[in-house]
């Protein structure tokens, strides 16, 4: 496990803050790029009093943020710049919805208190996906496994599906980045197995059934104690 503060993770730290923040401009900016067009276009047009109602604005705000929430969520959304992103646009189309909600509500019935009420709903969404997000970012920068990396059923699967392969051990898997997974491990081979082949075999199953794309594998010549003594550290 890495020092908290090293240069590695200082380093990380800044270009995720770096890639959230230019994230979020990009969506800023495709906001500003299709609403102030509309916007001007509306605000000139013979309906000029209209189309002036504060109503229309948040109508308006609530089809720019579906527009951009839309082509955002065509981008790789399992990285945590793009769901940094993502949160930024869903707050404001959450606030959009909720003002939507609130004004009906207070037109049909006049209780005044449901727009705080939604307002702290909104809120609470918000804090629960952004809590969520600060976790798994959190755990990039220590250098955590990915979620759903399990080490005793990935040494299992190994053992089973790679030919020449008799043991799994030292099996360390860790996330450098979103979409970076990476793993090292030690292999005791079978009698008569080629070591390039299982080796070549055993980072093309990690690869292509566990997503895990950069795997160091080490061959114990000695054929035995492959356990690994982090083990008990639970180091995944």
């Amino acid at each position: 496990m890495p020092e908290i503060f090293s240069p590695q993770i200082v380093n990380l730290l800044i270009n995720s803050i770096g890639q959230t923040l230019y994230m979020v401009a990009v969506s800023g900016l495709i906001g500003t790029a299709i609403g102030l067009p509309l916007g001007v276009f509306l605000a000139t047009s013979r309906q000029g009093e209209l189309f002036a109602a504060p109503w229309l604005n948040t109508v308006l705000g609530l089809i720019v943020n579906l527009v951009v929430f839309r082509i955002l969520s065509g981008a790789d959304a399992d990285h945590v710049n793009i769901k940094g992103a993502l949160l930024h646009v869903l707050g404001d189309l959450l606030g959009s919805v909720g003002a939507i909600a609130a004004a009906v509500i207070i037109w049909l019935t006049g209780w005044m208190p449901i727009d705080p009420i939604l307002s702290l709903l909104v809120s609470l969404l918000i804090l629960r996906s952004a809590w969520a997000l600060l976790t798994r970012t959190f755990n990039i920068l220590m250098e955590g496994a990915p979620d759903g990396i399990d080490i005793k059923e990935l040494q299992s699967d190994l053992r089973s599906a790679v030919p020449g392969l008799a043991d799994v051990g030292h099996l360390h898997v860790w996330a450098l980045s979103s979409g970076q997974t990476m793993a090292t491990l030690d292999i005791a081979l079978a009698p008569g197995a080629d070591p390039a082949v299982v080796s070549r075999e055993v980072k093309a199953r990690l690869a292509q059934q566990h997503d895990i794309g950069h795997t160091t594998v080490e061959i114990n010549w000695s054929g035995d104690g492959v356990d690994c003594p982090a083990a008990t550290a639970q180091h995944q």
